[in-house]
């Protein structure tokens, strides 16, 4: 049973995203692509959305995100109960109870954030959502209000996991962990 509510949360998660359409096409004399080389090469970096703690993935105590089961990524011990955009990008998605917002950067990397732990049981309650689906935004915009007493007191944990589902660990270069403000640079992706 475990493992059918994992493989539906990531169903649910994978659809979140709209799919990709991979196709390459390559026209360009080898100085073009010389030229480019800083482009292809250039870090993606990410900025804090939220204050207080941030923990590796792995602490997260829900499986399929601490085995990365939804993609590489860090979590936060929340202090405020705000979400800032962690990059310049697109908001692809605000679940239904507006406790998880999947948004795509400027670069194209999907990203979500998932407030809290077992937090779609509140069905939307204390949760404010401050952006549209479609919406451009940049880093640090408002994107949520969350009661974080409110969540304290009525779901497992407050933790809130960062992943990029099409990332593993191996592409992500966590800069701190620890104490964190909004707005701080945490991570560049390889």
């Amino acid at each position: 049973m475990k493992n059918n509510v994992l493989k539906k949360f990531n169903q649910a998660i994978q659809s979140f995203f709209k799919p990709k359409e991979k196709t390459h096409t390559i026209n360009s004399s080898s100085s073009d692509i010389i030229q480019n080389t800083e482009e292809v090469t250039a870090e993606n970096k990410f900025y804090s959305p939220i204050q207080g703690k941030l923990i590796p993935l792995s602490e997260t105590p829900d499986e399929a995100f601490a085995q990365a089961m939804m993609g590489g990524g860090v979590a936060f011990i929340p202090t405020v109960g705000e979400v800032v955009a962690p990059c310049d990008g697109i908001i692809n998605a605000i679940f239904p109870t507006k406790h998880a917002i999947g948004m795509t950067s400027a670069k194209g990397v999907e990203l979500l954030i998932h407030v809290g732990l077992d937090t779609v049981n509140l069905q939307g309650k204390g949760f404010e959502a401050q952006v549209d689906e479609g919406q451009q935004i940049k880093t640090g915009d408002l994107l949520l209000k969350f009661d974080l007493e409110y969540i304290k007191q009525n779901v497992p944990s407050v933790i809130t996991p960062m992943v990029f589902p099409d990332l593993e660990d191996s592409n992500i270069k966590v800069l701190q962990f620890g104490d964190v403000n909004k707005q701080d640079e945490i991570i560049e992706l390889n």
